[in-house]
């Protein structure tokens, strides 16, 4: 500002403003006179309304639609019985543990232990009387009297 006057006029009336808007808030007042006291609740005890609620009218977004019919449900039927529930009774309890992979250019070679012995195999090889029939991503299969094994691969 060009004016010291001018600028010493707009400082007073500035802290004159906030003055006053300050004595408002802090200044007790003596014009609000305290509330009357609340009339105490009965002590007897109500009933309660029962509340129903009604949904028996059509909905009014599907006013435009044309009502679809049920359909009754169709009866179940039972499920057939399992083929493969007697090949798991020829299953014998083998002790049998991936323990690596060797890949070459031309081949893969894997390290199984077989009930404690150590067998190097490659995809349709025979060990301890096991076939190695097939490998995926995380297992290889050994098949032994058409039934086939499952071994986990090592991580």
């Amino acid at each position: 500002m060009k004016s010291r006057l001018t600028t010493y006029m707009l400082l007073a009336a500035a802290i004159a403003v906030w003055g006053a808007i300050a004595w408002k808030l802090l200044s007790p007042n003596d014009d609000i006179h305290p509330a009357a006291p609340h009339a105490e609740a009965d002590d007897t005890e109500c009933e309660p309304v029962a509340d129903t609620l009604f949904a028996d009218y059509p909905d009014p977004f599907l006013k435009t639609s044309t009502p679809q019919t049920v359909t009754p449900a169709k009866p179940m039927r039972a499920l057939p019985e399992r083929r493969h529930a007697a090949r798991s009774a020829n299953r014998e309890n083998i002790v049998c543990e991936h323990l690596g992979t060797i890949r070459t250019q031309s081949r893969t070679i894997h390290i199984i232990d077989i009930e404690g012995e150590q067998y190097e195999a490659k995809r349709g090889d025979s060990v301890a009387g096991f076939v190695l029939s097939d490998t995926d991503r995380d297992s290889l299969y050994l098949m032994r009297g058409g039934v086939k094994y499952g071994v986990k691969l090592c991580e």
